[in-house]
């Protein structure tokens, strides 16, 4: 077994890891949209049909999830569910 890095062998990574995290121009443009808004968290899907919750849930449809915004939504659902 190779020794570690620390210990004196060879390290695995000599470049500097990439600055994180990365934005451009279409994160600005998303979150410019939410700042200048008046609504924050407008459910699930949104109200825009081409809101990005609504894009992503498009593109991974088949794993069968939703979008949480929180720990206390993901208790309140989930009690709602067990109908508690």
């Amino acid at each position: 077994m190779a020794e570690l890095a620390l210990f004196g062998g060879n390290a695995v990574r000599s470049d500097p890891y990439p600055v994180w995290p990365q934005g451009g121009v279409e994160e600005k443009i998303w979150l410019e949209k939410v700042l200048t808004s008046s609504r924050w968290f407008a459910g699930l899907q949104g109200d825009d049909p081409n809101a990005l919750g609504s894009l992503f849930g498009q593109r991974f449809k088949e794993l069968h999830f939703s979008l949480k915004t929180s720990i206390t939504h993901c208790l309140m659902l989930r009690c709602a569910y067990l109908e508690l």
